[in-house]
């Protein structure tokens, strides 16, 4: 099927995805180009599997979807780590045409035009994108004709004219990165190469939210530096014609440019999330002429030939007739199917010959014709979108996909393995399942999600007929939610951690599950069986992990016997051997203890570094389940934990602590059946003829036993030596502010978000900038980050944006989520992060329990959260919850108080 030329309106895409890839396999050095003249055919009919000798045997299967592009009658999704083909020419009836192989990461974004598809792929941290180029003038024969790899961050990809124009960051030095665009010449797809790059005047560039290649022009549109219009007519030089509102936007603000569209001479541009009208006939003087706020807050809209999709805040969605574009009319209502589903904010939306696609909230790809008024739409829904657990039952693998249920792979060899999933019930119908457990051929499914936990039963004795059988609800005691990421089953009982509780579940009659005893642990969240006794991980307090022992002799009284602590930010794991030794990782260090004498564990070894996600244990094999693939270790001659083998693998989505983003991985034989989140589930046999690698986590002897039943392992301990850049005073440190600026139809509380950004400016005066670095996010239903860096002006600036009020709603676990990324990106896995979250009123309502876990995953991951009770209408419990200890949650009544508050707390940093 040929396809016709064009260029397109860049989509957005959500930033969390975008900034937690895994690292990519081993490639050429940033700026090589790689040239395939010779490949064989990249894309494989729908159903079939890699069998080239590349793959080294690696199977796959699922994966979330990111993106989408549209030529002619096809759809192009990135799923994971793949590129999937569909036949879109009758919108009510998508069908699959073929799968590529697997790129080395997560795709991120894909792009069509002139017969080729431009693909990319971001490694984790941000440090290098892969840029691959596919012939795609035949559906069923794409075929990989050549890759450049670019040192930076690049998010969105527009092409014109034989030029890929690629958005995103570049590192400048250790300390600054600098925005913009890269040019790549495509002109000759075998040998892509970078030719040019555009920052704007900017001292840190220009961040670009969305591009559209019109001819020798680049319509692009900047949060912060408005709507530009570039020429490209030299594209290794681009420049810049004219801007609308730079550097304030049409109301006084900050621009506010999210997305833009092209309707002949006009551009249908979103501001702050509003449809605004510009004229470009003079594009050194681009011309506002309409704007239309009675249409609703759009997240996301589409041009062409009249006709426009919108995306609506909440859900739904319409078609505009754009015939006049400075008088757009609703015409048609696009559907709305499905829980969380789309088109909303931050969804890949794109409108090519009449036909829309968009990937929804839940993962899903949605198609429809809006050539007419009367809509014709469909909904596919991928195999296995999120691959969060993993269990083996027989010659099976159970998979937990969270709100797409359980999943069953056949692990007999045959090829390829088919996710199917496992019917749900009326009951079971809408459940988010991120933790999954089995004793024998019984499933136990944790729903952790809701207002309430629920451990499901599901019996697989006949795989081929897969039953929920049972329930119990669990308990949970009021603000005490807590998802729980590894539960133990054996003989009748499962252990769930969940609630600021450890239930003991009597699961011998699996069709009548009931809540034996319980024991309360607040802040449990992984459980090991080791004979009578149960090993719990608990989240850390004070940056104190801690591991208890629970004697379970008695199901309905259990109680804890003892337990050890020691200085890790995180439990990331467990895992404990027949010979009596628990291992715990912590996401960088691997500790053991003897537990011999399980209410009084003795520490052996602490192992430096070691980076993992998950552990298993299995006889003298352990697993390791890291961001950059898989590894076996050898324990039979400890502390010797030496590699036997590895295999790096695409990465996914990893944030500790929540289920949706954790890796789990499993041993099938000599085989591992690895869940590795967006990327999907891998099962990987050992590389043939691989030599064996030595030890790479060195021991570090740990004290003596202290005869206590808790032992501290002081910092001393932590032998890796100094982190970066502490030898010349300035350590990797920030500190991110997490702002409420949510709406309220009181003039009073109305004030409450210029009384925080007030107080947020008294920090940024009293911290020492030279040596930290500050993040500002906003949040009310969504969370935007502002600015983040030590640039004093450019972090006054936001304060000034964030003194107003937005919207109504108050999502302090969205604002949570973004200070993650934010604080990750900027300090790595080794700094020293900071969260500070201010609250002038309670969550919205049924979100309090993901507040708690967007909490728990930052301070996990050894990061210190400081919480302020702002007004009379604060949940001020609930922010005690939150933070790192007791001294870190405060009160604050009024807003002269919270400036003083965070003024001292500035001042620590300074001091």
């Amino acid at each position: 099927m040929p396809m016709p030329p064009r260029s397109r309106p860049l989509r957005r895409w959500s930033l969390v995805v975008a900034l937690t890839w895994a690292h990519a396999m081993a490639a050429e050095p940033p700026g090589a180009t790689v040239h395939a003249q010779t490949q064989p055919p990249f894309c494989r009919p729908a159903g079939s599997v890699d069998t080239t000798p590349e793959t080294g045997g690696v199977l796959q299967v699922g994966g979330a979807l990111a993106a989408v592009d549209i030529a002619g009658d096809l759809a192009f999704v990135a799923v994971g780590p793949r590129l999937a083909v569909y036949d879109i020419a009758d919108a009510a009836v998508p069908r699959a045409v073929c799968t590529t192989a697997m790129f080395p990461d997560t795709v991120g974004e894909v792009a069509v035009a002139d017969g080729r598809a431009y693909v990319l792929v971001h490694r984790y941290n941000g440090s290098e994108t892969q840029l691959w180029v596919l012939d795609a003038t035949e559906a069923t024969a794409l075929r990989v004709l050549g890759r450049v790899d670019l040192a930076g961050s690049f998010l969105r990809v527009a092409v014109g004219d034989g030029v890929a124009y690629l958005a995103g960051k570049w590192r400048v030095d250790e300390q600054r990165s600098r925005a913009g665009l890269v040019a790549v010449d495509v002109s000759d797809p075998r040998a892509p190469r970078e030719i040019g790059r555009y920052s704007g005047d900017a001292e840190d560039g220009l961040w670009f939210e969305s591009l559209v290649a019109d001819g020798n022009r680049l319509i692009a549109g900047s949060f912060w530096g408005g709507l530009l219009v570039l020429d490209v007519s030299t594209p290794a030089q681009p420049r810049a014609l004219g801007t609308l509102w730079a550097p304030d936007g049409p109301d006084g603000q900050e621009s506010g440019v999210t997305q833009v569209a092209l309707e002949g001479r006009f551009a249908l541009v979103l501001v702050w999330n509003r449809l605004h009208v510009v004229d470009l006939a003079d594009p050194a003087a681009p011309r506002e002429v309409g704007r239309f706020p009675d249409l609703g807050v759009i997240g996301d809209i589409a041009s062409e030939a009249g006709r426009a999709v919108m995306a609506r805040d909440g859900g739904t969605g319409a078609v505009l007739d754009v015939t006049d574009p400075t008088a757009p009319r609703v015409v048609a209502e696009l559907p709305h199917e499905g829980a969380l589903d789309g088109p909303g904010f931050d969804d890949a939306m794109v409108l090519v010959g009449g036909r829309a696609a968009w990937v929804t909230f839940d993962g899903a790809l949605r198609v429809a014709d809006v050539r007419a008024d009367a809509l014709v739409s469909a909904r596919v829904v991928p195999p296995l979108p999120i691959a969060s657990h993993v269990v083996r039952v027989g010659r099976r693998a159970v998979v937990a996909g969270m709100r797409s249920g359980l999943w069953l792979v056949d692990l007999d060899g045959r090829t390829p393995p088919v996710a199917v999933p496992i019917p749900p019930s009326e009951r079971t119908a809408a459940l988010t399942i991120g933790t999954v457990a089995a004793d024998g051929d019984t499933v136990f499914a944790l729903d952790g999600w809701g207002s309430e936990g629920r451990l499901h039963v599901v019996d697989l004795r006949d795989p081929e007929r897969p039953a929920w059988i049972g329930a119990v609800t669990l308990p949970l005691p009021a603000d005490t939610g807590v998802p729980a990421y590894q539960m133990a089953a054996g003989g009748g009982f499962v252990y769930v951690p969940f609630g600021g509780h450890v239930s003991v579940v009597d699961v011998r009659d699996p069709a009548a599950p009931r809540v034996a005893g319980t024991v309360v642990l607040d802040g449990a969240l992984a459980t090991i069986l080791h004979g009578r006794h149960v090993f719990v991980g608990v989240e850390p307090d004070s940056r104190l992990a801690t591991v208890r022992t629970l004697d379970v002799t008695d199901p309905a009284r259990p109680r804890v016997v003892g337990g050890i602590s020691f200085n890790a930010s995180r439990v990331a794991a467990l895992a404990v051997t027949d010979d009596d030794r628990l291992f715990v990782v912590t996401g960088t260090r691997l500790y053991a203890f003897d537990v011999a004498r399980p209410d009084a564990p003795r520490a052996l070894r602490a192992f430096l570094p070691f980076m993992a996600a998950s552990i298993v244990a299995d006889g003298h094999r352990m697993v390791v389940d890291a961001l950059d693939g898989v590894a076996v270790r050898d324990l039979s001659a400890f502390p010797d934990v030496r590699e036997v083998w590895s295999v790096r693998l695409p990465g996914g989505i990893y944030l500790p602590n929540w289920p949706y983003v954790s890796h789990r991985a499993v041993l099938d034989g000599d085989r591992i059946v690895d869940a590795r989140g967006d990327a999907g589930l891998f099962i990987v046999p050992p590389p043939p003829d691989q030599p064996p690698a030595g030890p790479s986590a060195t021991p570090v002897a740990m004290p003596p036993d202290t005869a206590r039943a808790v032992v501290y392992l002081p910092a001393a301990l932590n032998a890796e030596g100094p982190r970066a850049g502490e030898a010349t005073g300035c350590p990797p440190s920030h500190v991110a502010l997490v702002l409420d600026t949510s709406d309220s139809e009181d003039p009073g509380r109305r004030a409450h978000p210029a009384a925080v950004a007030s107080a947020a400016h008294a920090f940024v005066d009293a911290v020492d900038l030279g040596q930290t670095g500050v993040g500002l996010i906003g949040y009310d239903r969504q969370a935007l980050r502002v600015v983040s860096g030590r640039d004093r002006d450019g972090l006054v600036a936001g304060l000034a944006f964030l003194a107003a009020p937005t919207r109504p709603g108050r999502r302090i676990d969205v604002g949570l989520a973004a200070a993650a990324l934010d604080v990750s990106r900027t300090v790595g896995p080794t700094g020293r992060g900071e969260v500070v979250v201010v609250a002038s009123g309670p969550p919205d309502a049924g979100t309090a329990d993901l507040v708690r876990a967007a909490a728990g995953a930052l301070r996990d991951a050894g990061w210190v959260v400081r919480s302020v009770a702002f007004g009379d209408d604060a949940d001020a419990a609930l922010m005690r919850e939150l933070a790192s200890g007791p001294g870190e949650a405060r009160r604050a009544a009024t807003g002269p108080e919270l400036a003083a508050l965070m003024d001292g707390w500035g001042r620590l940093r300074r001091d």
